[in-house]
């Protein structure tokens, strides 16, 4: 059971829920803190559970044929992710592990069926919000696939902008510290072209790097 039910309101899969139906989920999910570094669960494992981060910052990966560390996402406070375990409690795909310290929200696929699926009002609302995010990855799958690596590039820090953007005076400010090594394994790249990129992104004022953080100095537009 967790009391700040803050969070919960963050989380797209349950923004279309009422208060008091927001409490309901909140009464069945537990809390627990994740070290850096440390696995949450990893790739082919059962899904039993689906979370929301609370605090920190999870990254979904998975190893490449040879044998390299592909992230496809990073998610922070307020995002969601394993939902699908609510639904078939099927193997995963990827991998999940914590950047930094992190607590993060869970439910379990047992706590779901025999709470919320005989709530049929909210039920439908946690799988109306679970099919958009698919079809938002899908797209955003598709988009990736169509992109040289520079506009690969230009795409991912866009979106980090946009789920993990802070307003500054200089810009938008991605809210992590983000190495070049871990760019290049969202974009499945090699670490010196992510460099080159990044460089020429500089010059070219559309960033600006300092202390590991990088500010979006205006739009990036993916041609």
């Amino acid at each position: 059971m967790i009391n700040d039910l803050s969070t919960l309101r963050r989380c797209r899969i349950f923004s279309n829920l009422d208060p008091k139906e927001l409490e309901r989920v909140g009464f069945i999910m537990q809390e627990k803190t994740y070290g850096r570094e440390q696995l949450i669960f990893g790739e082919e494992e059962a899904g039993q559970y689906m979370y929301v981060v609370k605090r920190g910052l999870v990254k979904v990966w998975k190893m490449t044929e040879d044998g390299r560390e592909q992230i496809l996402a990073v998610h922070g406070p307020g995002q969601s992710f394993g939902e699908l375990a609510l639904i078939d409690g099927k193997s995963t795909p990827a991998s999940v592990s914590a950047l930094q310290s992190t607590t993060i929200y869970s439910l379990s696929k047992s706590d779901f069926v025999g709470c919320i699926v005989n709530q049929r009002g909210i039920f439908m609302k946690i799988v109306e919000s679970i099919c958009e995010q698919l079809r938002e990855s899908w797209r955003r799958l598709h988009a990736l696939t169509m992109m040289d690596t520079e506009q690969k590039i230009m795409f991912v820090l866009s979106e980090l902008g946009e789920k993990h953007g802070v307003k500054t005076r200089d810009g938008v400010l991605i809210n992590m510290r983000l190495k070049h090594k871990d760019l290049a394994n969202m974009v499945v790249a090699s670490r010196e072209t992510v460099t080159r990129f990044l460089s020429q992104f500089q010059k070219d004022g559309l960033i600006q790097v300092h202390d590991g953080q990088i500010t979006l100095k205006q739009s990036l537009h993916v041609q």
